[in-house]
């Protein structure tokens, strides 16, 4: 028998399309939080990898909106048209895709990334669980101990 938990969800990978696991961070004791992103080629090689800290925005869905905003201005600044984002907030990705309503906590958010989105040529945002996104989760808590941005590549490889 096989479920979400160990087996990660089939995904139709296209060469065209890039994947974008983003993932955000937040410890209210310290109130820091802190967004982690990776893009890879269908292949699996790794394009880019990002972290940064954020103001602390007090609600974990804020957070991952950040992230996912930053990730589609990153898309935009490197002219990837063609992306899948992979987020493990099943709430914020219900909301992108329509199948729920924004909250009113990322509702300007949400927007922002419904104009953007027509800038692109096919973007879907999908979830997946925390356990098979460990890499974006990983850099987002890394990223609470710096004091900027960090990047990997400073531009998308042809």
């Amino acid at each position: 028998m096989s479920d979400a938990s160990t087996n990660p969800p089939l995904l139709t990978l296209s060469s065209e399309k890039v994947l974008f696991y983003v993932d955000a961070g937040m410890d209210p004791k310290t109130r820091k939080a802190s967004i982690g992103m990776v893009a890879l080629k269908a292949s699996g090689d790794v394009l880019y990898a990002y972290d940064s800290p954020i103001p602390f925005v007090g609600k974990a869905i804020i957070a991952e909106a950040w992230a996912i905003r930053k990730e589609i201005q990153m898309t935009m600044k490197y002219s990837r048209k063609n992306i899948d984002i992979l987020s493990d907030s099943l709430t914020m990705v219900q909301m992108l895709n329509g199948s729920r309503g924004p909250s009113w906590e990322v509702n300007t958010l949400c927007e922002d990334f419904w104009a953007l989105q027509q800038h692109l040529s096919d973007v879907s945002f999908k979830y997946l669980s925390r356990g098979f996104n460990t890499c974006s989760h990983k850099l987002a808590k890394f990223s609470f101990a710096l004091l900027s941005e960090v990047s990997w590549f400073d531009k998308f490889p042809v």
